[in-house]
């Protein structure tokens, strides 16, 4: 959550000002990867629970929406806000496989 909050200052404090642009992405891509530390373990459940159809219908919609993203979206959108497009995503997926594993283990 610092990295999100203070990101730019943090790396600009410790690792100089040429850092700066380095602090701003981890900013916009913090979010996503504590949604990914969170959920990343639960994945396997979808194993345990041979609901591997959906697993493998969740990597073709990862696939698909990040081409669209990163091939349609750069047109049309500056880097940063791909990059943010990017992160909320994949925050929305983490919190779909992370309801959908709660829902699983029951």
């Amino acid at each position: 959550m610092l990295i999100g909050i203070w990101g730019q200052e943090i790396f600009v404090f410790i690792l100089g000002a040429k850092w700066q642009e380095a602090g701003k992405i981890s900013q916009i891509l913090a979010g996503m990867y504590f949604f990914r530390f969170i959920v990343s373990p639960l994945t396997y459940v979808y194993y345990l629970k041979g609901k591997l159809k959906e697993d493998f219908y969740n990597h073709i919609y990862f696939l698909v929406s990040n081409l669209f993203i990163f091939l349609v979206c750069i047109r049309f959108f500056s880097a940063y806000q791909v990059l943010g497009l990017y992160a909320i995503n994949y925050s929305l997926i983490y919190l779909f496989v992370f309801f959908r594993s709660y829902y699983f283990s029951k």
